[in-house]
């Protein structure tokens, strides 16, 4: 089956897109748990610049902030690459995730993707680097699962 190998920078506008998304979803759920805990924006900063002496309010912020976030994000890639191979930035972009033989993903590949994808990220995004020198442009979370980006013709 002949491929055809999306850009990295097609691939980079579609993510772009993704986390524009994620992060407007991620506001609208964390914005009530920092009503619920009083935490003021211009509270935030000062505790950030060490200026508050209390920070248990902070930290349980912080805390559920990031648990919320990981677990959009997880949902997120997991239920659209299992589903149909795209997120809505993908989608927008003409862009597939399949597996390296041309078949579609399934849930277990989906979920190893999205564990590879934060490697990716936590590497000082050098796994998104790679796909600038791959030769058919994977990523780390590419070559961990099993899977290319193409482009969707249909």
């Amino acid at each position: 089956m002949n491929l055809e190998i999306a850009s990295v920078l097609r691939r980079f506008f579609a993510l772009f897109i993704d986390i524009l998304i994620l992060e407007t979803l991620g506001a609208l759920i964390t914005i009530p748990l920092q009503n619920k805990l009083m935490l003021e924006p211009d509270e935030i900063f000062q505790q950030l610049l060490g200026g508050l002496e209390d920070s248990n309010k902070l930290l349980s912020f912080f805390l559920l902030y990031s648990t919320v976030l990981m677990l959009l994000w997880g949902f997120y890639f997991v239920i659209f690459s299992a589903y149909s191979g795209q997120t809505p930035g993908k989608k927008v972009l003409g862009l597939k995730i399949v597996q390296s033989n041309g078949e579609a993903l399934n849930g277990s590949i989906a979920v190893n993707r999205f564990f590879s994808f934060t490697l990716s990220a936590s590497c000082l995004f050098l796994g998104f680097l790679w796909a600038l020198f791959s030769k058919n442009r994977q990523t780390w979370h590419d070559k961990l699962s099993g899977t290319v980006v193409i482009k969707d013709h249909s």
